[in-house]
Parts: structure tokens; sequence; C-alpha cells
């Protein structure tokens, strides 16, 4: 549980308001768990994937080490592979999918609770991958030596 110091707190460190819905949902939900990773889904297309949210606490520090020239947002939740869905506080509190490699923002919501409304179990036997959609991959040196090519 959060206390509305607690949120003031975040507000001052990050320089920006946070969402009144949001507010509401770490008062009670601070670092929700979620008990597999979930689908931002919508007209039947993934958008983004959440592994889970973040404390209000970690909020600025996590800011911060995005390092984003888009000073108007604020990370929420994460993904499994470094991004992050934030909030922009300059768009209506609109909720969008940070790539962190490419310091790009993919809209999502128009409100935190749309976001919330929008999630939906992830179920890994429905992802189809085309080989010819895998642009390039990264892979361990460690594990290289591993793999017949």
């Amino acid at each position: 549980m959060v206390t509305a110091a607690e949120i003031d707190a975040v507000e001052n460190e990050i320089g920006l308001p946070l969402a009144k819905a949001f507010k509401d949902f770490v008062s009670i939900n601070d670092g929700a768990k979620i008990e597999t990773d979930a689908l931002v889904s919508k007209d039947g297309h993934d958008l983004a994937s959440v592994r889970g949210f973040l404390r209000a606490d970690q909020i600025p520090l996590k800011k911060q080490q995005m390092e984003s020239e888009i000073n108007s947002i604020y990370p929420i939740a994460y993904d499994g592979g470094g991004n992050y869905i934030v909030i922009d506080a300059k768009n209506k509190d609109a909720i969008s999918f940070w790539d962190h490699e490419m310091d790009e923002l993919t809209p999502l919501a128009s409100s935190f609770s749309n976001f919330l409304e929008m999630l939906e179990p992830l179920d890994p036997s429905t992802i189809k991958l085309d080989p010819k959609d895998v642009i390039s991959v990264w892979v361990h040196p460690d594990l290289q030596k591993y793999i017949k090519r």
C-alpha cells in the first residue's frame, strides 16, 4: 500500500504528475505481480507484453535509467526484454510501449483504465513466428559454441 505522501514524493522526484487512475491502482496494488505474462491486445493484434508492474518507489530510478529523450513519460510496467509500458503525462496520460533500443513509443491505450482492460493472459502456444520476420538475433558467446549453423 502506498500513501499519498509517498506518491507526492515520486511526483516531485520525476517532475511529472502521476495519472489519477494509476495513483488509485498503486495505492492498493503497488508493484503488482502477474501470474503469467500478459499481452496487451487490440482488435486481435498483440501489441506488447507485460511481465509486471513497477512499485511506485521504483519509478524515479527506472525513469532515470531509461535515458529517454522523451521527458514527459514515466514507466509503470515492464516486459521481459528491457522495455517499459509508460504513461505520457503530456499526452493526456496515454499509455504507450517504450522500445529501449529505439527510444520510440507505440500507442497502446488512451488511459490506464483502458490499458488494464486490454490485458490478456499470454498463451505461448498461440505465438507463431515466421522466420522471414526475424531480422537479427543476439546469442550469448558462451551459447554460440553449442549452436550448429
